[in-house]
């Protein structure tokens, strides 16, 4: 109410007394920055970032950015959902006005009336409708995921919202599992020459990273930014802006692949010939696969030979929309002779035909040789997301239970069209999930998440879908996906449409029922509460440096958690709540800080934290003592843990991919030839094997550039002419 905030907030409070306490950043941009905030009585009145100690190339501090840094704001937002509540003309057994949907007004209702409403439509409309009619939408599964499995399953989603095609298994053309996510050390970037930011704005994410951009450009490496829009990482790194329309970035690529070519043929010392011949195959016919079914190469199709269309600079152009010259100087600067780091976010493999960006831009730097040595680098999601820090916790996993979907697996596991084992997945794909969810039925080609593996696509498979109950878990699916006036129909057509959520979101504002829960500040000491921020750290997050995620105020109004939730719910309907969630959420972060890890400079583990009887008491837990390289109580109160380095010590001896380029036999690759592969078969059976791509078009082996089904190409009516269509402009965000 306003009275709430009027008392937590009288004007002229003080704003300078109270306790300094390390606060979580949960905006999942890949920098897991370290947040300060002054806490009295239990609000945090102020905020600030890392001032531990002083900034240095050695120790940098873990700055947040201003969206880091105003999470104040969102937690005491007038959006925060403070109780249960209930749409006004909703009614159980049908749906009531489903139109309103919205739009409606609501009502306040109690947590008992709530959580039995919820559990009888669950049982209603499974009984009614069975497992089909349950759509979720939940990030990293969870309790509600265990309620639903627990119910006979639901129809899970498998889109590419975060990292588009990247999700595919590119271990097909030679990254390890995860593979992508190696990048190099960044104390080594003081030694690139050039350093070229793809699609890509290291100050908007992962702002951590900027003290060692910084370094590297005062140490002499000069910037180039290749994207659509000049960005704020561009312009405080004084970058070169290449602009290329939005989705074209694949021709781009390969224009910049055949001026290399002509370069080389030339000058000179651009391409690394005996690099392409050691540890990569398919870029000249004299050094393909084995089980290379067509008699094609990479330099082939860049010069032509298959389609009478050279990839030359002008090719590109006229596509990508990035001047010719930019890209004859791009193809120099990606020379053998230069040390160069090529860095790409995600958005560029996000767009509609794009599935050969992530191969385009490692045959990039594989044409120069830059991998496996100093100053050279080819990676993405720019750090941290990409940077295996030298500490981590979570080693022993959270110990919450994950039930299987029933729904998610096929009755038999197939062979897909390439003649390649299927993993036989049931999952509707998107962006095509709300109109297959209108039309009644949905095609499942399998998996592309590196999350699984192996995951190779079937052929299709199609099913039913009646959508009657959705669950959304603080995941905003009308804000995040597209074709959002079916979403809505979909969301209007339900019987009953349940939310979790920290505030009012598009996704709640839909709904029937919503649940307040808590943000990831808040925390309760009762193990009953379930609430308390969860301890696993990924391990490819921070520049070494891992966080402490610790409650800074207890969950505010009637906030539950998710966990708590689903126990409730789950007891409803006649299960076991242990079984949904078996360990309190306070065990489960203890458990993973005790098996957080440190690592010497000649790589030996050992345990990160020590861990007090005094704290084991004080929290409640069951857990053996134990002796780490830092307490447990100044973890939490610095925030986290920060490994000081060197330039040149032990750690950056071991760049990125440093042990395969030493001995690539002993060290092979996860491809069928142990290489990376320029010229994946793999890779092409996989994507055209289901009904994504035009069978006369078929996509190629290597990384060639194909019109996408939605495109700049389409914006033109005439392209001889260059003649301008109905629809000439794009959107990107």
């Amino acid at each position: 109410t306003g009275e709430d905030a009027e008392a937590a907030h009288p004007v002229g409070r003080d704003i300078v007394s109270g306790e300094w306490k390390t606060a979580a950043c949960w905006h999942n941009c890949g920098g897991r920055c370290l947040n300060k905030v002054l806490v009295q009585d239990g609000v945090v009145v102020r905020q600030k970032t890392d001032d531990s100690h002083a900034d240095s190339f050695d120790c940098p501090q873990q700055r947040g950015c201003l969206r880091g840094r105003s999470l104040r704001q969102q937690v005491y937002n007038a959006d925060r959902i403070k109780y249960p509540m209930k749409r006004k003309h909703w009614e159980p057994l049908t749906g009531g006005d489903k139109s309103l949907r919205g739009k409606d007004e609501w009502e306040r209702i109690s947590w008992d009336e709530a959580l039995d409403l919820c559990a009888s439509e669950i049982k209603r409309i499974y009984e009614t409708y069975g497992p089909t009619c349950t759509i979720s939408f939940i990030s990293m599964g969870g309790s509600i995921q265990n309620v639903l499995n627990l119910m006979g399953g639901y129809v899970e989603i498998n889109d590419t919202i975060s990292c588009g095609t990247w999700q595919a298994d590119t271990s097909w053309w030679g990254l390890p599992f995860y593979g992508n996510y190696m990048g190099d050390d960044p104390q080594d970037w003081v030694y690139a020459d050039y350093f070229v930011l793809a699609s890509s704005d290291p100050v908007f994410t992962a702002n951590a990273s900027g003290a060692y951009l910084t370094a590297a450009k005062e140490a002499g490496a000069k910037f180039v930014y290749v994207g659509p829009c000049y960005n704020q990482g561009a312009t405080q790194l004084e970058a070169r802006w290449i602009p290329v329309r939005p989705g074209t970035d694949t021709a781009f690529w390969n224009g910049v692949a055949y001026e290399m070519v002509k370069l080389d043929e030339s000058a000179g010392d651009v391409i690394d010939w005996e690099f392409l011949a050691k540890y990569t195959k398919g870029f000249t016919m004299d050094n393909m696969p084995d089980d290379a079914k067509l008699q094609e190469c990479y330099q082939g199709y860049l010069l032509g030979e298959y389609d009478d269309t050279p990839k030359t600079a002008a090719w590109a152009s006229l596509i990508c929309g990035a001047p010719e010259q930019d890209i004859k100087d791009m193809a120099a600067i990606m020379s053998k002779q230069n040390n160069v780091i090529l860095a790409t976010g995600t958005a560029a493999a996000r767009c509609t035909g794009v599935e050969n960006y992530p191969q385009v831009i490692y045959t990039i730097g594989l044409m120069g040789g830059h991998m496996g040595k100093q100053g050279n680098a080819v990676f993405y999601n720019l750090t941290a997301m990409n940077y295996v820090t030298k500490a981590y916790t979570g080693a022993r996993g959270r110990a919450a239970s994950s039930i299987q979907n029933p729904l998610k697996f096929e009755a038999e596991p197939g062979v897909n069209l390439a003649g390649i084992p299927s993993v036989g997945r049931n999952l509707i794909a998107a962006p095509l999930h709300w109109r297959n969810m209108l039309e009644g039925k949905y095609t499942s080609y399998g998996a592309h998440s590196q999350q699984e593996s192996p995951n190779p696509y079937n052929s299709g498979v199609e099913h039913d879908i009646n959508v009657k109950f959705i669950w959304n878990g603080c995941r905003n699916f009308l804000s995040m996906s597209i074709d959002l006036f079916n979403a809505v129909k979909v969301y209007r057509n339900c019987e009953f449409v349940l939310t979790n959520a920290v505030y009012a979101s598009t996704v709640a504002r839909f709904s029937d029922i919503v649940l307040p829960v808590p943000s990831k500040w808040e925390g309760s000491f009762d193990h009953a509460e379930y609430a308390w921020p969860s301890g696993t750290v990924n391990r490819y997050y921070g520049v070494d440096f891992v966080s402490a995620n610790y409650p800074v105020c207890e969950p505010m109004w009637e906030c539950h958690s998710d966990d708590w939730i689903s126990r409730e719910i789950g007891a409803r309907l006649g299960f076991d709540p242990d079984e949904i969630v078996a360990t309190d959420a306070i065990q489960s972060y203890f458990n993973c800080m005790a098996g957080g890890v440190a690592t010497d400079e000649d790589g030996t583990e050992h345990t990160l934290l020590t861990i007090t009887q005094d704290t084991i008491d004080r929290h409640g837990v069951e857990l053996e003592p134990q002796e780490g390289e830092v307490d447990f109580e100044e973890f939490v109160e610095h925030g986290g843990y920060q490994y000081p380095r060197s330039k040149d010590d032990a750690y950056a001896k071991r760049y990125c991919y440093q042990d395969f380029i030493d001995d690539p036999a002993a060290n092979p690759l996860p491809s069928a030839s142990g290489l990376w592969e320029i010229y994946s078969q793999l890779k092409a059976d996989n994507f055209n094997t289901p009904d994504f791509v035009d069978p006369e078009t078929p996509m190629k082996p290597y990384p060639n550039y194909y019109e996408p089904t939605i495109g700049y190409e389409k914006t033109v009516s005439d392209w001889d002419k260059q003649i301008k269509g109905d629809y000439p402009y794009q959107f990107f965000t």
